[in-house]
């Protein structure tokens, strides 16, 4: 018990997440909890944002209702309630990684930090900035660059059907915002994480995603799909 203490509060007085070859270790386990997840993200136990830590996991620990948040801190609150930002320990690795990724931002920057070698150990990337020089699209634009369907009608109908359901087809890290009701108000999605997505799940080949991204977003960065 006396070692454990003792390793908990190395952790604490840590300055940043744990090493490299340490957070590949916690990679390759079964299973971790707090300890593990402390290393990892050199984050305390307690309040953090609107997050608490704690043995249990990471819960949001604010609520929509508390007087004191501004607007756009409600509206954030509740996008994260959306995303089901909370983790249970003990977790498996693949948990965590799923976890993590509905942590990121509209930048597709993680409001955690995170020891470098976990994901590596895992086959995943640390994902571009998801604006990557680009402006967000509407919905509208991205229906049209990337052609999944050959006919168009058939064309929006899958893509209309996967935007609106995006938690359930993995595309909650791609939108940028979400659309207001009737037309005229689309939803904006980032192009280089809907390019990284078509490829993964192999709905387009890389050589027409990167033509797409080429004509329809000239600005984009796309070197990263070379390793995709």
């Amino acid at each position: 018990m006396r070692e454990i203490t003792n390793h908990l509060q190395n952790i604490l007085t840590a300055q940043a997440p744990t090493s490299e070859v340490r957070a590949a270790e916690i990679a390759r386990m079964d299973s971790f909890g707090i300890i593990e997840f402390l290393e990892l993200t050199g984050i305390e136990p307690g309040g953090y944002g609107i997050y608490n830590v704690d043995t249990n996991g990471v819960r949001i620990r604010l609520s929509v209702d508390d007087p004191t948040l501004t607007a756009p801190q409600r509206i954030a609150l509740r996008d994260a309630r959306v995303k089901h930002r909370e983790l249970d320990f003990p977790c498996t690795p693949g948990d965590f990684c799923d976890w993590y990724e509905t942590t990121r931002g509209e930048n597709q920057i993680s409001d955690f930090p995170l020891a470098d070698g976990f994901l590596n150990v895992l086959g995943k990337k640390r994902p571009m900035c998801g604006t990557s020089n680009a402006d967000a699209a509407p919905s509208t634009k991205i229906m049209a660059a990337f052609e999944v369907m050959p006919d168009p009608e058939q064309n929006t109908r899958w893509w209309s059907d996967r935007m609106r359901s995006a938690q359930k087809y993995g595309l909650l890290r791609a939108r940028a915002s979400q659309g207001g009701r009737g037309r005229g108000k689309p939803s904006y999605w980032h192009p280089l994480s809907i390019a990284c997505w078509l490829i993964e799940k192999n709905h387009l080949t890389k050589y027409k995603v990167i033509k797409a991204l080429t004509e329809h977003f000239p600005e984009c960065d796309f070197d990263y799909l070379q390793d995709v």
